[in-house]
């Protein structure tokens, strides 16, 4: 079966994501929800956690609460980039999915 890695901030994102999996579950692939969310309270169940995503950048997720933000995506950014190259090496994963916000027509 395919599975999909789909990645992002689940405490800004939640239902975006939430029907976002469903989707691509309704393809008949297997989803990997990574919540990469540093500071808000997910508002969906991820797979895998920021807590486990911070620990693979090997910093504590209690940390980034006093960092900026840029800090904070870019920790995030290499636990999520050390797991998911992890996952591929093992033959864990046939794609990654993210969802970007869109800049405001202007």
């Amino acid at each position: 079966m395919t599975t999909v890695v789909l990645l992002g901030t689940l405490d800004t994102r939640g239902p975006e994501y939430a029907y976002v999996r469903e989707r691509i579950q309704a393809a008949h692939c297997k989803v990997i929800l990574m919540d990469a969310g540093s500071k808000g309270v997910p508002q969906i169940q991820p797979d895998i956690s920021r807590e486990t995503i911070a620990q693979a950048a090997h910093i504590d997720i209690a940390q980034l609460e006093h960092t900026d933000q840029n800090t904070a995506i870019r920790l995030m950014a290499q636990g999520a980039t050390a797991l998911v190259v992890a996952q591929f090496a093992r033959g864990r994963l046939h794609g990654i999915l993210a969802l970007v916000a869109a800049a405001a027509p202007g």
